[in-house]
């Protein structure tokens, strides 16, 4: 006897989606960070959440294997006996208790997704840098390009190397922009030693602008004693 066409139909999407979504699936990746786009997420939190799908990920797999083989036995052993076909009800009853189980951990997962919706969400610098530009963009009414020259004195790095940043250009006035989702005290410098750098690539004293969604308070406290302005834009 075949494999209930019900149960058949769960077991494959169970197999089939589950460990895809969690693992490799980057579409709904995306679906989480758009559903959350516009926060930041501490170190701790973000070790949190990856041990926590991986562990409803394996939970999920134990179960699905668990129920191959509970199906495979009863598909052997259906329509031998009387004795045996009660100990088949019994292993029903055991695929029943498992789905639920899994069902479960699948209603815990929904909950910690949603939970995070009031926490921080990570997204990459790139990210945030694309979507900021665009925006920027709209707000000041000009285009910001990059700018880029050869540091051949390691004035910015301590080492010759080629450096880069954004700039704007509105009413001759010059504005380098750095532009990141989580700013720290070591970015501020960075951005002051590109200005001095510009300044003497160009003989052009160009103002400087941190644009990110979250600064730690010393960066904070070293751009406004170095007159660096900071505009905070969640994204």
């Amino acid at each position: 006897m075949s494999i209930p066409p019900d149960i058949k139909e769960l077991l494959e999407i169970l197999r089939r989606e589950i460990p895809m979504m969690i693992r490799n699936d980057a579409g709904f990746r995306k679906e989480i960070v758009e559903a959350l786009r516009g926060e930041i997420l501490v170190k701790d939190d973000f070790i949190n959440l990856v041990n926590m799908l991986t562990k409803l990920k394996n939970d999920l797999q134990l179960k699905i294997k668990e129920l191959e083989g509970i199906l495979g036995d009863i598909e052997r052993r259906l329509g031998e006996t009387h004795i045996q076909a009660l100990d088949n009800s019994r292993r029903l009853d055991d695929i029943s208790h498992a789905l639920k189980d899994i069902e479960e951990k699948l209603t815990k997962l929904n909950k910690d997704i949603e939970s995070l919706r009031e926490r921080k969400l990570p997204i990459t610098d790139e990210a945030y840098r694309e979507i900021a530009l665009k925006l920027l963009s709209e707000r000041f009414g000009t285009r910001i390009r990059k700018w880029e020259t050869f540091d051949d004195e390691g004035f910015v790095l301590g080492h010759p190397a080629s450096i880069a940043a954004d700039l704007m250009v509105k009413n001759n006035k010059h504005i380098l922009l750095l532009i990141k989702s989580v700013i720290r005290e070591s970015d501020v410098g960075m951005i002051y030693r590109i200005g001095k750098l510009y300044e003497k690539k160009l003989n052009i004293k160009p103002s400087l602008m941190i644009v990110c969604s979250y600064i730690e308070d010393k960066a904070k406290k070293s751009a406004e004693e170095l007159g660096i302005k900071t505009l905070i834009e969640k994204i």
